[in-house]
């Protein structure tokens, strides 16, 4: 039993690689990349592990691994065609996890990429606002230094003036 968890020590050690901790952006790519590893390994091992419950009722219709991977990955999709169902209480517990972990797996997959998106509107407007300061800055410069101050612009009668 402890050979199907052995592959989650992988995901132990992608949080160690110096290179994932330098920009949150790739630490978005590590959190893609492990929850892309924990779903497949996930749906193997619960797939796996139902299979084994289920393959010698008399009543079961996931009889081989095939069928266990198939019916895992269209339980965590949220899509449960209906085709391959546990029908041991064993298998149906099992299920309720991995039901369950669908749902946290497209939450979090969710939650990445909406702060994926909300980071990089947040550095456009920076941008934006930057350049919008920098031009404001740049117009008021080149303004004073061309035009004379409004008080000698109105006593010498030019164009700025309004007559009284």
């Amino acid at each position: 039993m402890i050979v199907y968890l052995r592959p989650f020590v992988i995901l132990a050690y992608l949080w160690r690689l110096p290179w994932f901790r330098l920009r949150p952006s790739r630490q978005r790519v590590r959190l893609v990349i492990l929850v892309s590893l924990f779903t497949l390994l996930f749906v193997f091992t619960a797939s796996t592990l139902v299979w084994l419950a289920e393959r010698q009722d008399a009543h079961a219709n996931i009889v081989d691994l095939g069928d266990a991977i198939w019916w895992g990955f269209s339980t965590l999709a949220t899509v449960g065609y209906g085709d391959y169902v546990p029908v041991t209480p064993l298998g149906r517990t099992i299920a309720v996890g991995l039901m369950m972990g669908g749902l946290v797996v497209l939450g979090v997959t969710s939650a990445t990429v909406i702060s994926a998106l909300t980071d990089q509107m947040q550095r456009v407007g920076q941008r934006l606002e930057d350049d919008r300061a920098a031009a404001i800055g740049r117009g008021m410069a080149s303004a004073s230094a061309s035009t004379p101050d409004r008080a000698d612009a109105d006593a010498a009668g030019g164009p700025d003036s309004v007559p009284s």
